[in-house]
């Protein structure tokens, strides 16, 4: 026990060193870059299914939380929704950063694998790279999971990240703590290959995924983000 302790201490040592650099690495000074056009999530996303009750949520519950959260995360912008019909519920979240705005390692830190599981959730059921498809488009592989809250509520997630058009590489592990090697892999590839834009997706559901994924309420709340970039290009199937 004792040792299982010390090598995940050890291991969040050397990650947080690793991020301490990433992070110095990418915001050390140089020329500014233009600022990027803003994408319109909203106009991208925006759908009312037939029969559904829709509502846009904001990303906090008080104007403070909602402060902390834009704080926190630095998005440029953020879409997020949710879609009911009698028992089921879906969330669809959404949030771009413009090039060079944020590392990657930075975003990576608020998945629900950690920030879920620090607010007291306890993850019952894990699935790595997920297939899926809308309007026939393969879209990247998703991280699938099954949640529990304090109370005992159950909640099913899927969620991505691209970074200009991939995948991060989260690996087939829960992503409570980042692996040291993926971790800074990421990071360089994101310094040395440019810093491109980056989108996280999130959904999430009250029953399992697959008993709502064909229905036409979600094919069209997620029409959109095969145009965002998360649809894989033209034989590429996988990873």
């Amino acid at each position: 026990m004792k040792l299982a302790i010390k090598g995940k201490w050890l291991l969040g040592l050397v990650a947080g060193i690793v991020l301490a650099a990433a992070v110095a690495v990418q915001f050390r000074s140089g020329p500014a870059e233009a600022p990027a056009a803003l994408v319109d999530l909203h106009a991208a996303l925006a759908a009312e299914p037939e029969g559904w009750t829709v509502r846009d949520l904001p990303i906090g519950e008080t104007e403070m939380l909602q402060e902390a959260a834009a704080k926190t995360l630095r998005y440029d912008s953020y879409f997020y929704r949710s879609y009911r019909k009698g028992g089921v519920e879906f969330t669809v979240y959404v949030a771009y950063w413009s090039p060079g705005k944020h590392p990657p390692q930075m975003i990576t830190q608020h998945v629900p694998d950690r920030c879920w599981t620090l607010n007291g959730m306890t993850c019952e059921e894990m699935r790595f790279d997920v297939p899926v498809t809308i309007g026939g488009a393969a879209l990247w592989p998703a991280q699938w999971r099954k949640f529990k809250t304090p109370g005992g509520q159950i909640t099913y997630t899927m969620f991505w990240h691209l970074v200009g058009g991939r995948p991060y590489d989260f690996g087939h592990r829960f992503y409570d703590m980042p692996d040291p090697v993926t971790f800074w892999q990421e990071a360089a590839r994101f310094y040395f290959g440019g810093k491109t834009d980056q989108y996280f997706l999130r959904i999430t559901s009250n029953v399992p995924p697959e008993q709502v994924w064909s229905s036409p309420a979600l094919q069209q709340a997620l029409a959109g983000v095969a145009r965002l970039g998360f649809a894989q290009p033209a034989g590429k199937q996988g990873r």
